[in-house]
């Protein structure tokens, strides 16, 4: 265990150096770290000095001065939580138990718990990973039933976050605990390996964890099985969806915790690339998006999109993502092979960063363009003569 750290840096990939920033206000080992919609950075938990002991202080840093100050506390010290930011503008984090930040007053208050409950009561990692969707729900994938009566519970359960409830979702067996998780740009999330937690003939390693690849479509809350990886993977495992619509896949092939002999890097080429042409996006007016405005573009290979939708880039460690994770869906108008899209106006629906561009024709996604989501669109000054 640690022990945590105050130091923050920052890398330059055009010069390839690093610098560094003012300190956390707290020492800090496996914090969980998630961008809020202004572009500020709120830090969470942690180990600190005294490790193993988990903090329950939080800090926010503002990007203009890459300063910290204190937040709320959590309700149990925790490391490496799954978190998300939702649709007003608040974060959950679900584990140990689910809470709510409110960056208007920068305070914490508890959520609904799940219907599966009590988790990881020993305080270790969580045992799920969560993920948002275009319409607002949080999709929680995995679980460890302490109880052994609970072997035939769900891997899935489903959050609203206005309603502020949890539901159960369709599981696929084997029970599994802490796979990892991508949201596609079909809007299908991908389910990769995780320990298997229920008597089940699915092969594992020697130390419990599976190589199975599962798709599970949130909106008709279905099931379908997939190639498996060719290893099987623990937790410390990261999948990246990356821009040609594959997922990249590396990490976690050993005992967990400890470094393998080999390090495989793998590649997945989900079903939607199997499906027919791919949509093409040509000279995009911009890659610096404004919160408010418009971008365009020409398609190809297509002359009806059905969507167009921004994926958060990934910022991941063991199973976690602490980018923003945010899908948008966005409207938008066509004119012969011309399309304009809007960019919405409001921070909480528009987060600051970067995102893939992709384009739909059904569930088939173009390759995407990196864009930055930069801010509010300037308003106009009146001129006087």
């Amino acid at each position: 265990y640690g022990p945590g750290t105050r130091q923050v840096k920052t890398f330059d990939a055009t010069t390839g150096r690093w610098a560094v920033l003012p300190e956390l206000t707290a020492a800090r080992w496996y914090p969980t770290l998630v961008q809020l919609a202004n572009g500020e950075l709120l830090a969470v938990g942690g180990g600190g000095l005294q490790n193993p002991v988990r903090t329950a202080t939080s800090e926010v840093c503002d990007p203009r001065s890459m300063t910290w100050s204190p937040a709320g506390n959590i309700a149990v010290g925790n490391e490496v939580s799954p978190v998300v930011l939702l649709p007003n503008g608040e974060v959950l984090m679900t584990h140990r138990p689910p809470q709510r930040f409110d960056p208007r007053t920068r305070t914490w208050r508890a959520a609904a718990d799940f219907v599966q409950s009590n988790r990881t009561p020993d305080g270790d990692h969580a045992d799920h990973e969560i993920v948002a969707m275009p319409d607002g729900t949080v999709v929680a994938i995995g679980y460890r039933p302490y109880d052994p009566a609970l072997s035939s519970a769900s891997i899935v359960e489903l959050y609203d976050p206005a309603r502020n409830e949890w539901r159960l979702g369709p599981t696929f067996a084997p029970l599994r605990s802490r796979p990892s998780i991508v949201l596609l740009p079909d809007e299908r999330v991908l389910v990769l390996g995780g320990y298997k937690e229920q008597h089940d003939p699915t092969p594992t390693n020697a130390w419990g964890y599976m190589a199975v690849a599962d798709l599970f479509d949130a909106g008709r809350e279905s099931w379908r099985r997939l190639e498996p990886m060719s290893v099987a993977r623990e937790y410390h495992a990261v999948p990246i969806l990356v821009p040609d619509g594959r997922v990249v896949v590396i990490g976690g092939e050993g005992m967990p915790g400890v470094e393998p002999d080999t390090n495989v890097i793998e590649v997945f080429e989900p079903p939607y690339l199997f499906r027919g042409p791919r949509p093409e996006v040509r000279n995009l007016s911009s890659t610096s998006l404004r919160r408010g405005g418009t971008v365009s573009f020409d398609v190809a290979n297509t002359t009806r999109p059905t969507k167009v939708i921004l994926l958060g880039t990934a910022a991941r460690t063991h199973f976690m993502d602490s980018g923003n994770g945010r899908p948008i869906e966005l409207p938008f108008a066509q004119e012969g092979t011309l399309v304009t899209v809007t960019i919405p106006p409001e921070p909480e629906a528009a987060p600051i960063g970067h995102y893939m561009l992709f384009v739909m024709v059904d569930d088939i996604p173009s390759i995407a363009t990196i864009v930055k989501i930069e801010g509010s669109r300037p308003r106009s000054r009146a001129v006087r003569h």
